[in-house]
């Protein structure tokens, strides 16, 4: 770009304005002080002819006609007869006349025209003087010689000349004067036209250039809101301009850059609000998916909810039998205990009731057997109720391992998964319960176990000693005494069983009311697990929500990409 080009485009168009208001106000100025120079000028010969030659004039006229007038009284007083009042008017008008020529302004007279005045003054005094020599002549009636008249006379013509001369002298200085006035007239008339077509011109070529400058600015800066309009934000401002397109081109570039800048953060934006949004929606399906997934564990918790209860129930009814033979045992071995009681009596009181005894013994060892029958019996129950709690402890680990499947599910889903999550952690502690119950059920079957078995042993030992009695009775009554001493020794050994059986149904009593407090647990987790699949049910719908939601904003950012790509940044 050229420096005449470049001094162009720098050209400011309020200076161009500036420009053509100080041309009108120079040339205004200028046309002003012309004007007013010569129009005081032309008012200056205006008042010299009004004030010199025009009064001059005037006075003239009057100094001609007082002279004719005063020629004519002269006239009668020589053909007439004498009259004193003719005498006074000539000498009346003879002072009138002296004073209308000492008016005259002779300031700015020419020699000519002093030399007229001159001439005049003279003619005039040689006129006057010859006046009282006529008046003496004409008082003493005698008449004029005819060469004093025409002396007179050419005198009187004289006067009357330079009169005529000295007007006419008057009448061209004031035409000279209107002349220079005219002259003067004209002068400004052509310096005004000449400056008033001077400044048209100029003024019109500084327009006619701010107009093809303004049209030439404009349609450049059209042509790149075009360009800009049509979403090509990539186009070129000149910034190095310095006038007011320049500013407006500066402002323009400034605002496509935000322009630009924000379009680029708006697609970028776009872009991560369409990949937030497809990820919103494929959570939104695993969400689904998950929450399916839970409401189907939930069923099947419910299920096994109410298995074990069913179980739970079952486990009841075995531990009331299981009551009702371990009072039976206690029963019998109450008997027993009596029977010992009574066969240590016995043996005390007399040998002769051996065969009582052996009866007794028999009856004992029967006793026995229904115990060990009925304590065999006891340790099958409880190995049911072993394998039962083994089945609620297992219960009670997936309820635990599908309530935290579930809490985790929740956490993933947010808001929207906090009361399943509470949910959840109720079905967690419910399991942690049942276990927790299963556990202590366990234990006390252990102990119960552990006690049967000791009745089972001291069972067996006490029918083998019953047997060796027996056949030792049998054998030999000789050995009463060995048995009398074993009966002694059974005394405790039943008394103890005894109690066996008394803690074992206290036991028994406590298990039952677990049992019921496992049912009544289970019976909750039912109830929570149709909470939960509701729970589940809706967070389903919502997950479909969201996820129509996340596939119509997906939409949206799409067609905003595709908008913004539009736009060339």
């Amino acid at each position: 770009m050229g420096n005449k080009e470049k001094r162009l485009k720098n050209v400011k168009i309020v200076h161009g304005i500036v420009a053509l208001w100080l041309i009108a106000i120079v040339s205004l100025i200028v046309v002003g002080i012309v004007s007013l120079t010569n129009m005081s000028k032309i008012n200056s010969n205006l008042e010299d002819i009004n004030k010199k030659e025009l009064k001059n004039i005037k006075i003239l006229g009057d100094v001609n006609g007082s002279f004719n007038g005063m020629r004519n009284v002269l006239t009668k007083i020589i053909d007439r007869p004498y009259d004193e009042a003719m005498v006074t008017t000539v000498k009346d008008t003879d002072t009138k006349i002296r004073d209308l020529i000492g008016q005259l302004n002779t300031s700015s007279n020419t020699a000519d025209k002093n030399k007229i005045i001159s001439d005049m003054k003279e003619y005039y005094d040689q006129y006057m003087q010859k006046f009282p020599p006529l008046a003496d002549k004409r008082k003493a009636g005698e008449t004029m010689d005819k060469a004093y008249m025409d002396e007179y006379t050419k005198v009187g013509t004289g006067v009357s000349t330079s009169i005529e001369k000295l007007v006419e002298s008057e009448k061209q200085s004031a035409d000279l004067i209107s002349k220079q006035s005219e002259e003067q007239f004209l002068s400004t008339k052509t310096t005004f036209i000449a400056i008033s077509v001077g400044v048209v011109v100029l003024v019109t070529i500084i327009s006619m250039f701010i107009l093809w400058y303004i049209r030439r600015s404009i349609m450049e800066f059209t042509k790149q809101l075009k360009v800009v309009a049509s979403g090509d934000l990539t186009v070129d401002i000149d910034r190095d301009e310095k006038n007011e397109f320049g500013i407006m081109k500066r402002e323009l570039a400034v605002t496509v850059e935000a322009i630009s800048g924000i379009l680029g953060d708006v697609k970028s934006n776009a872009g991560r609000m369409n990949e937030q949004a497809l990820s919103l929606s494929a959570i939104s399906e695993e969400m689904t998916s998950s929450s399916q997934e839970v409401s189907n564990a939930i069923q099947e918790v419910a299920v096994g909810s109410t298995s074990q209860a069913e179980e739970l129930m079952t486990i009841a009814g075995v531990v009331n039998e299981f009551g009702q033979a371990i009072e039976s045992i206690s029963k019998t071995v109450n008997n027993v205990n009596s029977s010992t009681e009574t066969i240590s009596t016995m043996a005390n009181l007399s040998n002769e009731q051996l065969q009582s005894l052996i009866l007794s013994v028999k009856t004992i060892s029967e006793s026995f057997g229904k115990v060990a029958e009925k304590i065999d019996k006891l340790g099958d129950n409880i190995q049911e109720i072993n394998g039962i709690t083994s089945l609620i402890n297992s219960i009670a680990d997936q309820t635990n391992l599908l309530a935290l499947n579930a809490a985790i599910e929740a956490a993933r889903a947010g808001e929207a998964g906090k009361g399943f999550a509470v949910v959840a952690d109720e079905i967690r502690k419910l399991a942690e319960q049942s276990k927790t119950s299963s556990t202590e059920i366990n234990n006390l079957l252990e102990v119960i176990s552990k006690e049967t078995n000791e009745v089972v042993n001291t069972t067996n030992v006490v029918n083998d000693e019953f047997a060796g009695q027996i056949n030792v009775i049998d054998q030999s009554i000789v050995s009463f005494k060995n048995i009398i001493e074993l009966v002694e020794k059974v005394i405790p050994l039943m008394k103890e069983v005894s109690s066996s059986m008394g803690h074992i149904d206290s036991e028994k009593t406590e298990i039952i009311g677990r049992i019921g407090n496992a049912s009544a647990v289970a019976e909750e987790n039912s109830a929570s697990a149709e909470e939960i699949t509701a729970s589940s049910e809706q967070m389903s719908s919502s997950s479909e929500e969201v996820a129509e939601s996340a596939q119509i904003l997906s939409e949206m950012s799409g067609n905003m990409v595709e908008a913004i790509n539009k736009f060339k940044i």
